[in-house]
């Protein structure tokens, strides 16, 4: 990495504590910093400090022992002068040289350590006044003391300590002030990812590049000049904050509908980013310095790795040598951002990562290895199990608050989301419908007794869970048949797995045999009739088919078979049966599939089903209003159409919620998701109807 530059005004407020505590680990500052007040008592002759929140804002970074410490030795008190003194040295914790704009030549000003407030007296009488300070200034306000140390810090060094003085009149006992220190740091700015080649929008439109500040405070980037190959080049003409530890994405059009849906923060002119081996990128401050720089060319003893169509090249560490694309450093991320392009603009390249994926209403979750389950989308009635209520919704990912529950198995209805935790109890959050009212639980409650292994949800209007114990019984709760019951139940007969309706329930025996009972409205049953049963019965299948998986939509089944032909049976007003026409259907019929396509898994939601391939591709149908598909077009299907994903990615588990779909990707485990994004169920950072895969964010 190469940084060599002057740096605006970085006002690192590193809070001054006068104390001889031991620093902890360097951190990245605190978006709401604190401020330390400070006491000093004259008879007993010391120095304590402790924290408040801070009045001061934008100009302050940092805090007390996170990247600066200020201790005092030393301390005295002379009766006959009034003077009363301590000796005070500052130390760097953080990981950037402080006093200096470029890393090089020392600022002028030096490390200034500010009087916020005070002194003033707070026990006894009389005033105090800084006695021996370097100057006054405006810092925080008008004609404030400070002490000036000179030179460059450096990381983890001390500065000597400096006697401070101050005048005490004979009956002032305490008294107190407020410290901040003012520096000046050096840039660290990093190109972290480069579209050069975008495949789902004009070439020049779609062209960007991403930039990270790795410093501890803000850098302005008006009046900085980016460069390119043999282009004219330009000069970012507006203020163009760039947060510490944040990511900002610079452009050729910051019109959405232009650019791929890339969020371009400022969008620059008189530039163009080759597509071969020959070109670069640079940056440089306003006084001509570079900041960094990126080529396209062969690195010395290295291969020249031009940049892909429809992906961007993504730094795999903020830390890594970004000078070549060919490097190592850099790779095609796997992520999808916007109308389908793979990157990650305006935010770190690395993706989560998932055991499962499962779907609801307006939401979606993703269990990772660690047991911590991650959300997204509508917290209307408690479903993200989120602190803060108020939140009605999150368009990305976050972890729910577990309060030391750790899942095994997570699962959504259109009510609730529930998990087995690893003492193998089931524990709910969100609207339970319990002896109908319904109780709405903020926080994860134990739901019944037992020691269960797995837990599946149903789609239909109520809370239906099933569990399954490690013998491999299994008990539901819910609406099934023409009767609720709010208690688990055992399913007495030896099923496999089960698959839960709205009103309905169906089983899949070992030999393949599948087995209904509910409320049959649509002769989703697969008996041949619409008939209700209250216990289960056998469905017709076809002469000699056995099924391998069972899923359920909303008064209908879908099943498949050992070799990989669907079958779907019950309501087919909108064409979620898969055979071609929009007619109910009161046995199992063959999904139109695609010449030569057999199916591995399959998926129900309430008006769509899907199936995976072998080889991880996903083919839908159904009802399509809000792209949930995945085919890029609003149309709905009555047969099998294949989910529109990036060119490599492929899936290996799918979630169907309402309106939405997300899958886990092959091998990655990563999420994406697809549909109605009101309420920012896609988890992509936006409220955006996506019409194909879009990768889930933190």
């Amino acid at each position: 990495m190469h940084h060599r530059a002057p740096l605006i005004l970085a006002a690192a407020a590193l809070l001054a504590a006068c104390s001889d505590r031991t620093p902890t680990a360097p951190t990245p500052p605190s978006p709401e910093p604190q401020r330390y007040d400070c006491v000093a008592a004259v008879r007993e002759r010391t120095v304590s400090c402790g924290h408040a929140p801070s009045a001061v804002r934008a100009t302050i970074v940092g805090s007390q022992n996170v990247n600066v410490r200020v201790a005092s030795t030393n301390v005295s008190f002379d009766a006959g002068t009034g003077i009363f003194s301590a000796d005070v040295a500052l130390t760097n914790l953080s990981t950037q040289a402080m006093g200096t704009a470029d890393g090089v030549n020392a600022d002028p000003a030096g490390i200034r350590i500010f009087f916020h407030t005070g002194p003033v007296t707070t026990a006894g009488s009389g005033a105090v006044t800084v006695a021996n300070a370097d100057g006054h200034a405006t810092f925080t306000a008008a004609d404030q003391p400070y002490f000036r140390y000179a030179g460059i810090l450096a990381a983890g060094a001390a500065t000597d300590a400096r006697t401070w003085k101050w005048k005490v009149d004979p009956g002032v006992e305490h008294f107190a002030f407020t410290l901040y220190v003012d520096t000046r740091l050096p840039p660290v700015l990093v190109i972290t990812e480069i579209m050069a080649h975008p495949g789902t929008a004009d070439e020049t439109a779609g062209e960007w590049f991403e930039v990270y500040n790795g410093g501890l405070g803000p850098l302005d980037l008006k009046g900085w000049r980016i460069s390119s190959g043999g282009d004219p080049g330009h000069t970012i003409s507006t203020s163009v904050i760039v947060p510490a530890r944040a990511y900002v994405v610079l452009g050729g059009s910051a019109d959405a509908l232009a650019n791929g849906d890339t969020p371009v923060t400022y969008a620059y002119a008189d530039l163009k980013l080759g597509n071969g081996t020959d070109d670069w990128l640079a940056i440089h401050t306003p006084e001509g310095m570079l900041a960094d720089s990126v080529s396209w060319a062969a690195p010395p003893g290295g291969s020249a790795s031009p940049p892909p169509a429809g992906a961007s090249l993504a730094l795999d560490s903020v830390a890594a040598d970004n000078l070549y694309l060919g490097g190592g450093a850099w790779r095609a991320p796997e992520g999808i951002y916007g109308d389908g392009g793979l990157g990650s603009p305006g935010r770190a390249n690395a993706q989560l990562v998932f055991a499962k994926v499962t779907s609801g209403e307006d939401t979606s979750c993703g269990l990772g290895a660690d047991g911590v389950a991650w959300c997204w989308g509508s917290n209307a009635s408690g479903w993200l199990a989120a602190t803060d209520t108020t939140v009605p919704d999150r368009p990305t990912a976050a972890p729910m608050d577990q309060h030391g529950l750790v899942f095994r198995d997570i699962a959504q209805t259109y009510h609730q989301t529930c998990g087995v935790d690893r003492t193998d109890g089931i524990y709910c959050v969100g609207q339970d419908l319990e002896n109908f009212f319904p109780k709405t639980y903020r926080t994860f409650t134990r739901i019944g007794t037992g020691a269960f292994a797995t837990i599946s949800g149903g789609i239909g209007s109520v809370s239906a869970i099933c569990v399954t114990s490690f013998e491999g019984s299994r008990f539901c709760r819910g609406f099934f048949g023409a009767h609720f019951n709010f208690k688990f139940f055992p399913v007495s007969e030896p099923f496999v797995s089960v698959a839960i309706g709205d009103e309905d329930v169906c089983g899949l025996t070992a030999d393949g045999q599948a087995y209904c009972h509910g409320s049959n409205f649509s002769g989703e049953l697969g008996i041949g009739s619409r008939d209700p049963k209250g216990v289960f019965t056998p469905v017709v299948q076809p002469a000699g088919v056995r099924f391998v998986a069972i899923t359920a939509g909303e008064f209908f089944f879908c099943a498949l078979s050992e070799q990989g032909q669907a079958y779907c049976w019950g309501w087919g007003y909108a064409g979620q049966l898969g055979n071609g026409t929009k007619t109910d259907q009161w046995v199992p019929a063959p999904v139109t599939q695609p010449a030569g396509v057999s199916f591995t898994d399959i998926y129900a939601g309430p008006y769509q089903a899907c199936a995976l391939t072998a080889v991880g591709r996903a083919y839908c149908w159904g009802v399509n209003d809000d792209g949930q598909l995945g085919d890029g077009t609003r149309t709905s299907r009555s047969t099998p159409v294949e989910v529109q994903a990036p060119p490599g990615m492929t899936f290996s588990e799918m979630a169907l919620g309402r309106y939405h779909m997300c899958a886990l990707t092959s091998p990655n485990d990563h999420a994406v998701c697809w549909g109605k994004n009101d309420s920012g169920q896609l988890g992509d950072g936006t409220r955006k109807t996506r019409l194909t895969p879009v990768s889930v964010v933190r």
